[in-house]
């Protein structure tokens, strides 16, 4: 969990809580919520009109751009392009992903400042592709989010590993696991916790 004490010591915190661009959420470290920056239910609120994604699967080339969610409603459509865009491409197999994984990649994304697609390393995970990837790699959860479509790992091309999981962690929407030899940051919207993997 991010500590009051932890974000003034290493960032500077914005006297006011007007609404600030993505540049200023980056030139203030993007953890500087305490005291000044949007809270992160803050952030999640204020947009209810429009939310879009930007996802490339770098395992299967797939991408989906565009709106997901407007007047106060996600589009089936486009949650269904989501859904296969973060499938099982082992296992071949798609499952409905979370709503509010969506909108956290989405947030992460808005916050990131890159015009870049968020690159997905995996989404969803069979329960046999889980059981498979835990024989042969460490720090594989047996009872894994991503099992339930609530888990990602991602990386944003020209964004630096250390500021997204910053941006994750400053979100505060689940847990943060930052991999930096494997480059990715795992988020899921399970309990709010961090690790280094």
């Amino acid at each position: 969990m991010i500590l009051k004490s932890n974000i003034e010591s290493d960032f500077h915190i914005m006297k006011d809580k007007k609404d600030i661009s993505r540049r200023d959420f980056l030139k203030k470290g993007a953890i500087g919520a305490i005291g000044g920056l949007l809270l992160p239910n803050e952030i999640f609120a204020k947009e209810n009109e429009v939310r879009e994604i930007n996802i490339y699967n770098v395992h299967t080339g797939k991408s989906v751009k565009g709106a997901y969610y407007e007047n106060g409603a996600y589009l089936a459509d486009a949650l269904n392009e989501i859904y296969d865009i973060m499938g099982d491409y082992r296992a071949h197999e798609v499952m409905q992903i979370d709503n509010q994984l969506i909108d956290l990649i989405h947030h992460v994304q808005k916050f990131s400042g890159k015009n870049k697609p968020v690159e997905l390393l995996s989404g969803y995970r069979s329960p046999m592709t889980n059981y498979k990837l835990r024989k042969h790699h460490r720090g594989v959860a047996k009872h894994s989010y991503h099992i339930l479509g609530k888990a990602a790992d991602i990386r944003i091309p020209k964004l630096p590993l250390r500021l997204l999981r910053r941006i994750a962690m400053h979100l505060g929407k689940g847990g943060v696991g930052y991999y930096p030899h494997s480059g990715f940051v795992h988020i899921d919207v399970g309990p709010v916790r961090h690790w280094r993997g």
